[in-house]
């Protein structure tokens, strides 16, 4: 039985900021999840792995993909 590929998936935390950009290699599944739920009107409980529950706005977000882009901000990481 040939099993199917998943697409790799990110989960992005957040707590007070504000995220401008995401970039892949490769086509993922970005679930953003932010702790500053103050002034908006949806939002979820989440329970974390250690069984404590707070509320946080999540989202699924769509992801620039690009190989050229990603390598090059990589690579400024890896030389600093």
């Amino acid at each position: 039985m040939a099993t199917k590929k998943r697409i790799p998936r990110v989960i992005l935390i957040l707590e007070g900021g504000i995220l401008h950009w995401a970039c892949s290699d490769r086509k993922v599944q970005v679930m953003l999840m932010d702790y500053d739920v103050e002034g908006h009107a949806y939002h979820k409980k989440i329970t974390h792995l250690d069984g404590n529950s707070e509320e946080c706005r999540v989202r699924l977000l769509s992801v620039h993909t690009s190989s050229k882009e990603t390598a090059h901000y990589w690579k400024q990481l890896e030389t600093t």
